[in-house]
């Protein structure tokens, strides 16, 4: 008690007085960390972190288990096996104590709860501040990171050029004549490129780290699933009209809306929209970036209204929304050095185990996740970078320009313990993005934030091409093959990174992207069993042939789908029926002969006629066949240990003899096992599972999927191994 009451004296005096010099270190036992102090809002309350001691939670119960196994997307399991962890949920996917964040909201306006981090930011005020530090469950109270300059690094480099925005003169013009030659230049298609990739004046900025030889291996990032994390994107951009948009969020306003609001600063939307073309814009004949079939999350993260432009409990909240989500790749454009009340981070705080968002960046890359971030425009000094660029397990940009020179903006490491930083560059000098003031608008502009985006486009590339590689992976692929590897140094890192050489580093193992022909999509079908057209896949491992399998959904009952084995064929009529007037969604999945499976790159979906569309002698004698309804599968114990058995009912039941094939396979999509099955005299296949791999090994702990299939009729169910 006494100890507490001297705890609480310390907190009111350190209130009373003013706030201490940067360089006064010192910390409240073991509650207040004094080093970083934010600026009062409206409300006369600071933004803290409030971490508690424990996270007072009974082991998870095996419901639990397979809920959290179900509800979580299939990505993220795949994510943690390709960064050699095991696909189970740990303690980081489970909520917060829920009595511990409900007694701290009481007191405080919660702003995020963090699962990974085992703490919530919260809204105090002074007053506050003791009420909170005497709970017995908190073990330090730290004011959230909020910048007071741009997060970025300076607005203007040496010579006085503007950074991280459109370089143009009074009247909107491009200022930089090279511009203009760059955009009248024509693309050649004397060099046997797909003529559909006209990359204009983005060409130099992707020719120069191998792209387009990537792209015509058929790559463009396709199902990757990729999180941009910055000020707010204006998604009606041309750029974006083809882009594979999944979700959005703004952490500013907390809403589902990353474009410009009316609360916003008209230029708001200026940096994310410029750096998510760079990443992975597609308009031909302007702008294409490396990542441009990926798949795209958008944070929202920033707000410029005042000069608290970052706030690191928004982009920590933005990295755990992407875990949920399943993205592999994250790119951010964003930097931490100094804050309000003049406090800068001194070169021992840049040791990637100070600033709490380099220790979620940490976080994330244990979790599957690949992180690239800049490393910041502060200028070459020892130790300049920003945070979170000092984190160890993720990539930071430096910026050179189109001969491969370092920009005299990029700043330098090393981190405080000594590793080199950055890990790569790219162009980051007059590189053509899109911008954000209007919907078909271009420019170049200059900064790290520009050099980011394309390492993370072309980390796309790689991630898709190697669908079992990690984070860290992708990283060192891209450093080892990168120009200046034999010697890197604190300003170039690894050097210009070559995405050709890197996707090569490693031989590939699954088959290549391939897509869907016929139905196209949104196409009405004058027939009730459709033909199937999709182009050819190649196994670029072994050239031995390839298995492929149509998955046809229906939108308003999903239950009611099937999965049709075509064999080597890329051509299949339908051999039943579909109903009339129906949506259905088809994509295709392939196998090769080690079990690797690739899906087609797009999900088509069309719409069958009614009975008085189809031709009289349009349709073969066959009957509408309920094998399009999907099979029941019941497993007990799932989760299990040793042997999981599982019992499989059909529609009207199997009839006495018919065979039923299983097949286990990982979160990667690999084959694990497989068996034949019979139905009984009782209409059901009995089947069981021993844990074990084809070669007799016991397979991890971990999630895998169940797919049994008879005919058409197929079924997945999400099994559970438990540790034994």
């Amino acid at each position: 008690m006494k100890k507490q009451m001297l705890l609480i004296a310390m907190l009111l005096c350190l209130l009373a007085c003013s706030i201490p010099p940067s360089s006064s270190r010192a910390t409240a036992p073991g509650m207040l960390d004094t080093t970083f102090v934010t600026a009062l809002d409206d409300r006369g309350c600071r933004a803290y972190w409030v971490f508690f001691n424990s996270r007072v939670s009974r082991d998870p119960s095996t419901e639990e288990i397979l809920g959290l196994a179900r509800s979580t997307p299939p990505e993220v399991w795949a994510r943690r096996v390709r960064a050699g962890g095991i696909a189970l949920p740990d303690e980081r996917d489970r909520p917060l104590y829920e009595p511990f964040v409900r007694q701290v909201a009481e007191i405080g306006r919660l702003r995020h709860i963090s699962r990974w981090l085992n703490a919530v930011s919260v809204s105090l005020s002074p007053a506050d501040l003791p009420r909170i530090a005497s709970l017995p469950f908190v073990a330090k109270i730290r004011p959230v990171a909020i910048a007071t300059v741009a997060s970025i690094g300076p607005e203007w480099d040496d010579l006085g050029r503007p950074l991280e925005r459109t370089i143009r003169s009074i009247d909107g013009t491009p200022r930089d004549p090279s511009a203009l030659a760059l955009s009248a230049a024509p693309q050649s298609l004397a060099d046997g490129r797909d003529p559909g990739l006209d990359y204009g004046p983005s060409q130099g900025q992707l020719e120069e780290i191998s792209v387009p030889a990537v792209h015509e291996m058929g790559y463009s990032g396709n199902r990757v699933l990729m999180m941009m994390i910055d000020t707010g994107f204006r998604k009606d951009h041309e750029a974006f009209a083809e882009t594979d948009f999944l979700a959005e969020w703004d952490f500013v306003f907390g809403d589902g809306n990353v474009q410009n609001e009316p609360e916003d600063d008209e230029n708001q939307h200026n940096h994310g929209t410029g750096c998510w073309g760079t990443a992975g814009g597609y308009a031909p004949g302007n702008l294409i970036g490396p990542g441009y079939g990926a798949t795209f999350a958008l944070s929202k993260t920033e707000d410029i209204r005042s000069e608290t432009r970052v706030e690191e409990d928004y982009y920590v909240a933005a990295l755990e929304w992407a875990d949920s989500l399943g993205v592999v790749l994250t790119s951010a454009s964003l930097c931490y050095v100094c804050f309000d009340c003049g406090f800068c981070y001194e070169y021992e705080d840049k040791d990637g185990d100070t600033a709490v968002i380099s220790i979620a960046l940490d976080i994330a890359a244990e979790r599957g996740i690949l992180c690239v971030n800049a490393q910041g425009n502060y200028g070459c000094y020892m130790g300049s970078l920003g945070t979170p660029a000092d984190a160890d397990s993720m990539i930071a940009v430096g910026a050179v320009d189109s001969l491969g020179e370092i920009a005299s903006f990029s700043a330098c490491g090393p981190t405080y313990d000594g590793r080199i930083k950055p890990e790569v560059v790219a162009r980051g000098r007059h590189t053509y993005w899109a911008d954000a003031g209007g919907t078909n608008t271009y420019g170049h502009a200059s900064g790290t934030s520009l050099s980011t985006p394309l390492v993370a486009g072309a980390a796309a590339l790689l991630l898709e091409a190697h669908p079992e590689w990690g984070p860290m992976d992708a990283r060192e692929a891209l450093m080892q093959t990168a120009d200046r590897a034999g010697a890197p140094d604190n300003q170039y890192g690894w050097g210009r990174i070559n995405t050709e050489a890197a996707l090569n580093w490693m031989p590939v193992q699954f088959p290549v992207p391939f897509s869907l022909v016929e139905p196209a999509d949104s196409a009405l079908v004058l027939t009730f069993a459709p033909t199937f057209i999709w182009r050819a896949s190649e196994d670029p491992d072994s050239g031995a042939p390839l298995e492929y399998a149509i998955w046809i959904e229906d939108v308003e009952d999903p239950v009611n789908s099937c999965s049709i084995a075509a064999g080597s064929d890329t051509l299949l009529t339908l051999p039943f029926f579909l109903e009339p007037e129906k949506t259905y969604q088809w994509q295709v999945t392939v196998d090769d002969i080690a079990g690797n499976r690739r899906f087609s790159r797009e999900t088509f979906t069309f719409l069958t006629g009614g009975a008085a569309d189809v031709p009289e002698t349009g349709e073969p004698d066959r009957q509408t066949d309920t094998a399009a309804t999907r099979l029941r599968i019941h497993c007990a114990p799932n989760p299990f240990q040793e042997t999981l058995h599982f019992q499989v009912e059909a529609p009207g039941n199997f009839s006495s003899g018919d065979a039923l094939r299983w097949t286990v396979y990982d979160p990667l999509g690999r084959r694990v096992a497989s068996g034949l099955a019979r139905a009984g005299g009782d209409g059901r296949c009995l089947a069981a599972w021993n844990g074990k791999a084809a070669g007799g090994k016991q397979v991890s702990p971990g999630i895998y999927y169940l797919e049994t299939r008879s005919g058409a009729r197929f079924a997945r169910q999400t099994i559970v191994r438990l540790p034994q």
